[in-house]
Protein backbone atom coordinates (compact mmCIF):
# COMPACT_ATOMS: atom_id res chain seq x y z
CA UNK A 1 0.00 0.00 0.00
CA UNK A 2 2.48 2.87 -1.12
CA UNK A 3 2.11 6.48 0.40
CA UNK A 4 2.27 9.23 -2.02
CA UNK A 5 4.45 12.42 -1.15
CA UNK A 6 1.75 14.00 -0.81
CA UNK A 7 -0.08 11.87 1.74
CA UNK A 8 -3.11 12.42 4.19
CA UNK A 9 -2.97 14.49 7.60
CA UNK A 10 -1.95 12.27 10.35
CA UNK A 11 -5.39 12.57 11.90
CA UNK A 12 -7.21 11.38 8.84
CA UNK A 13 -4.71 8.52 8.36
CA UNK A 14 -4.54 7.09 12.11
CA UNK A 15 -8.35 5.67 12.57
CA UNK A 16 -7.87 3.54 9.20
CA UNK A 17 -4.51 2.36 10.55
CA UNK A 18 -5.92 1.07 13.98
CA UNK A 19 -8.35 -0.60 12.00
CA UNK A 20 -6.49 -1.95 9.45
CA UNK A 21 -3.85 -3.26 12.10
CA UNK A 22 -6.75 -5.22 14.06
CA UNK A 23 -8.34 -6.80 10.71
CA UNK A 24 -5.34 -8.02 9.05
CA UNK A 25 -4.11 -11.16 9.44
CA UNK A 26 -0.68 -13.10 8.70
CA UNK A 27 1.70 -15.33 9.74
CA UNK A 28 5.42 -15.06 11.04
CA UNK A 29 8.09 -16.92 9.26
CA UNK A 30 10.68 -18.55 11.99
CA UNK A 31 13.17 -15.80 11.58
CA UNK A 32 10.85 -12.69 11.27
CA UNK A 33 12.48 -11.47 8.57
CA UNK A 34 9.69 -10.08 6.07
CA UNK A 35 9.20 -8.84 3.16
CA UNK A 36 8.14 -5.07 2.70
CA UNK A 37 6.50 -6.04 -0.48
CA UNK A 38 4.14 -8.03 1.96
CA UNK A 39 3.17 -9.74 4.64
CA UNK A 40 2.83 -13.08 2.12
CA UNK A 41 5.55 -15.40 3.42
CA UNK A 42 6.58 -15.99 -0.53
CA UNK A 43 8.03 -12.15 -2.04
CA UNK A 44 7.58 -10.48 -5.05
CA UNK A 45 10.98 -9.30 -7.56
CA UNK A 46 9.00 -5.92 -7.04
CA UNK A 47 10.00 -2.66 -5.17
CA UNK A 48 8.51 0.74 -4.42
CA UNK A 49 8.85 3.31 -7.09
CA UNK A 50 11.42 5.75 -6.01
CA UNK A 51 9.93 8.51 -3.22
CA UNK A 52 7.44 6.33 -2.52
CA UNK A 53 7.15 4.92 1.06
CA UNK A 54 4.53 2.50 2.32
CA UNK A 55 3.52 1.32 6.12
CA UNK A 56 2.45 -2.44 6.75
CA UNK A 57 0.27 -3.54 9.81
CA UNK A 58 -1.03 -7.06 10.69
CA UNK A 59 -1.96 -8.89 13.52
CA UNK A 60 -2.09 -12.85 14.28
CA UNK A 61 -4.71 -14.44 16.37
CA UNK A 62 -4.23 -17.50 18.07
CA UNK A 63 -5.20 -19.77 20.70
CA UNK A 64 -1.91 -19.94 22.12
CA UNK A 65 -0.71 -16.48 21.37
CA UNK A 66 -1.19 -13.14 19.75
CA UNK A 67 1.33 -11.17 17.35
CA UNK A 68 1.76 -8.00 16.15
CA UNK A 69 3.78 -6.46 12.98
CA UNK A 70 4.85 -3.02 11.99
CA UNK A 71 7.06 -2.50 8.65
CA UNK A 72 7.81 0.59 7.28
CA UNK A 73 9.80 0.43 4.00
CA UNK A 74 10.66 3.51 1.72
CA UNK A 75 12.32 3.44 -1.91
CA UNK A 76 16.27 5.04 -1.13
CA UNK A 77 18.86 5.23 -3.42
CA UNK A 78 17.98 2.85 -6.08
CA UNK A 79 17.06 -0.18 -3.50
CA UNK A 80 13.99 -0.59 -1.02
CA UNK A 81 14.64 -0.02 2.81
CA UNK A 82 12.85 -1.57 5.26
CA UNK A 83 12.18 -2.10 9.29
CA UNK A 84 10.45 -5.07 10.79
CA UNK A 85 8.94 -4.67 14.80
CA UNK A 86 7.05 -8.21 15.85
CA UNK A 87 5.72 -8.18 19.27
CA UNK A 88 4.79 -11.84 20.09
CA UNK A 89 3.01 -13.07 22.88
CA UNK A 90 2.58 -16.89 23.58
CA UNK A 91 0.13 -17.61 26.27
CA UNK A 92 1.96 -17.99 29.56
CA UNK A 93 5.34 -17.10 28.53
CA UNK A 94 7.51 -13.58 28.26
CA UNK A 95 6.55 -11.26 25.60
CA UNK A 96 9.24 -12.10 22.56
CA UNK A 97 10.38 -8.71 20.97
CA UNK A 98 12.35 -8.69 17.71
CA UNK A 99 13.31 -6.37 15.06
CA UNK A 100 15.06 -5.72 11.51
CA UNK A 101 16.70 -4.35 8.79
CA UNK A 102 15.75 -5.37 4.98
CA UNK A 103 17.02 -3.71 1.47
CA UNK A 104 15.60 -4.99 -1.41
CA UNK A 105 16.56 -5.07 -5.14
CA UNK A 106 14.56 -5.94 -8.05
CA UNK A 107 14.24 -5.26 -11.50
CA UNK A 108 12.18 -6.05 -14.82
CA UNK A 109 14.89 -8.48 -16.99
CA UNK A 110 12.62 -8.85 -19.59
CA UNK A 111 9.05 -8.11 -20.47
CA UNK A 112 6.74 -9.82 -17.73
CA UNK A 113 10.39 -11.32 -16.10
CA UNK A 114 11.11 -9.59 -12.77
CA UNK A 115 14.24 -10.94 -10.39
CA UNK A 116 16.05 -9.54 -7.52
CA UNK A 117 17.50 -9.83 -4.22
CA UNK A 118 16.49 -9.30 -0.98
CA UNK A 119 18.89 -9.17 2.45
CA UNK A 120 17.65 -9.18 6.08
CA UNK A 121 19.54 -8.98 9.40
CA UNK A 122 16.95 -9.83 12.68
CA UNK A 123 17.87 -8.58 16.55
CA UNK A 124 15.46 -9.81 19.59
CA UNK A 125 15.11 -9.31 23.25
CA UNK A 126 16.26 -13.16 24.28
CA UNK A 127 19.28 -14.26 23.44
CA UNK A 128 21.02 -14.49 21.09
CA UNK A 129 20.18 -10.89 20.60
CA UNK A 130 21.36 -11.04 16.89
CA UNK A 131 19.26 -13.75 15.77
CA UNK A 132 20.80 -14.02 12.43
CA UNK A 133 20.20 -12.97 8.26
CA UNK A 134 18.57 -14.07 5.70
CA UNK A 135 19.63 -13.97 1.28
CA UNK A 136 16.58 -14.59 -0.37
CA UNK A 137 16.05 -14.23 -5.10
CA UNK A 138 12.90 -13.61 -5.67
CA UNK A 139 11.31 -13.94 -8.90
CA UNK A 140 8.13 -12.96 -10.74
CA UNK A 141 6.77 -14.12 -14.14
CA UNK A 142 3.37 -12.05 -15.59
CA UNK A 143 2.04 -14.32 -18.45
CA UNK A 144 -1.10 -12.33 -18.48
CA UNK A 145 -2.45 -9.29 -16.97
CA UNK A 146 -4.34 -10.77 -14.77
CA UNK A 147 -1.78 -13.47 -13.56
CA UNK A 148 1.50 -12.81 -11.88
CA UNK A 149 3.67 -16.36 -10.49
CA UNK A 150 6.50 -15.80 -7.67
CA UNK A 151 8.97 -18.21 -7.12
CA UNK A 152 11.40 -17.44 -3.71
CA UNK A 153 14.30 -19.36 -2.82
CA UNK A 154 17.28 -18.21 -0.48
CA UNK A 155 18.60 -19.76 3.03
CA UNK A 156 18.27 -18.44 6.54
CA UNK A 157 22.02 -18.28 8.16
CA UNK A 158 21.15 -18.46 11.68
CA UNK A 159 23.17 -17.43 14.80
CA UNK A 160 23.24 -20.44 17.62
CA UNK A 161 21.48 -22.60 14.93
CA UNK A 162 21.61 -24.88 11.94
CA UNK A 163 21.61 -22.52 9.02
CA UNK A 164 17.56 -23.08 6.75
CA UNK A 165 16.97 -23.12 3.11
CA UNK A 166 13.94 -20.94 2.60
CA UNK A 167 11.49 -22.00 -0.25
CA UNK A 168 8.49 -20.98 -1.94
CA UNK A 169 5.83 -20.37 -5.05
CA UNK A 170 2.90 -18.28 -4.69
CA UNK A 171 0.08 -17.25 -7.51
CA UNK A 172 -1.79 -14.02 -7.60
CA UNK A 173 -5.21 -13.74 -9.48
CA UNK A 174 -6.70 -10.34 -9.95
CA UNK A 175 -10.13 -10.74 -11.60
CA UNK A 176 -10.70 -7.03 -10.79
CA UNK A 177 -8.77 -3.96 -10.32
CA UNK A 178 -9.79 -3.92 -7.01
CA UNK A 179 -9.72 -7.88 -5.61
CA UNK A 180 -6.94 -10.20 -6.17
CA UNK A 181 -6.42 -13.73 -4.83
CA UNK A 182 -3.22 -15.28 -3.87
CA UNK A 183 -2.56 -19.21 -3.72
CA UNK A 184 0.85 -19.64 -1.64
CA UNK A 185 3.24 -22.42 -0.54
CA UNK A 186 6.50 -22.15 1.34
CA UNK A 187 9.12 -24.11 3.23
CA UNK A 188 11.00 -22.10 6.08
CA UNK A 189 13.19 -24.80 6.58
CA UNK A 190 11.41 -26.85 9.49
CA UNK A 191 7.94 -27.61 7.67
CA UNK A 192 5.89 -26.72 4.90
CA UNK A 193 3.13 -24.63 5.11
CA UNK A 194 0.06 -23.58 2.91
CA UNK A 195 -1.74 -20.20 2.51
CA UNK A 196 -4.95 -19.13 0.82
CA UNK A 197 -5.32 -14.59 0.86
CA UNK A 198 -7.54 -12.54 -0.47
CA UNK A 199 -7.03 -8.57 -0.70
CA UNK A 200 -9.19 -5.70 -1.29
CA UNK A 201 -7.68 -2.38 -2.74
CA UNK A 202 -9.48 0.73 -1.32
CA UNK A 203 -8.14 3.17 -3.42
CA UNK A 204 -4.10 3.30 -4.77
CA UNK A 205 -3.01 4.02 -1.00
CA UNK A 206 -5.18 1.66 1.22
CA UNK A 207 -4.98 -2.17 0.92
CA UNK A 208 -6.53 -5.03 3.26
CA UNK A 209 -5.61 -8.83 3.20
CA UNK A 210 -6.70 -11.73 4.80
Amino acid sequence: MPLPPSSPPADAVRPVLARLAALALGALPALPCQATGGHHAVDDAAILEPGQCQLELWNEQARDRQLHYLGPGCHLFGVELGLNLTRNSPRGEAVQRSGGLQLKWAREWLPGLGAGLVWSATWQNQAPRYAGQTLLIPLSWQPRQDLTLHLNLGRDFRRREPDQTRRGVALEWQPHERWQGLVEWFDDGQHAQRRVGLRHFFNENFSLDV
